[in-house]
């Protein structure tokens, strides 16, 4: 099994450049500054990543998978329908063989009730069979 976290990624926007307002902004030493902090801390997240591949028994195995194909997807759009703006993280699950799996991406696991929190409680337990469970908060 492999476990793997990935810091916070920075996506330029797309500036309208051609709006005299927005270039000023964009091009101020205040909005410049923020850029490279924000480059910074991400950089310092990234420190923390974990990449891993543990082994696990046919036992946990099934029970992992037995959780995942439980997960029922329709409910987890019905019930994060309106659920935008909030700070968070997400978290994928892909289960499968090389060649042939399914990908389940949510976000803000910790934070929402209902469907969601089966996909939290299933790489929770991930995160505690490889003894690090502590960057699962």
């Amino acid at each position: 099994m492999r476990i793997e976290t990935i810091a916070m990624t920075y996506h330029e926007q797309n500036w309208n450049m051609e709006d005299e307002n927005t270039r000023r902004y964009v091009e101020s030493d205040g909005y410049i500054n923020s850029q490279i902090q924000l480059r910074n801390r991400m950089e310092e997240f990234a420190k923390d990543n974990i990449n891993m591949i543990i082994d696990i028994d046919k036992d946990f195995f099934e029970n992992i998978s037995k959780e995942i194909w439980n997960i029922d997807l329709l409910k987890i759009v019905q019930e994060n329908n309106n659920s935008s703006g909030r700070d968070g993280y997400s978290v994928t699950i892909e289960y499968g063989s090389f060649q042939y799996f399914m990908s389940i991406n949510v976000w803000n696991p910790g934070n929402t009730k209902g469907e969601v929190e089966r996909i939290n409680a299933i790489v929770l337990e991930v995160f505690r069979r490889a003894n690090v469970d502590q960057w699962y908060n």
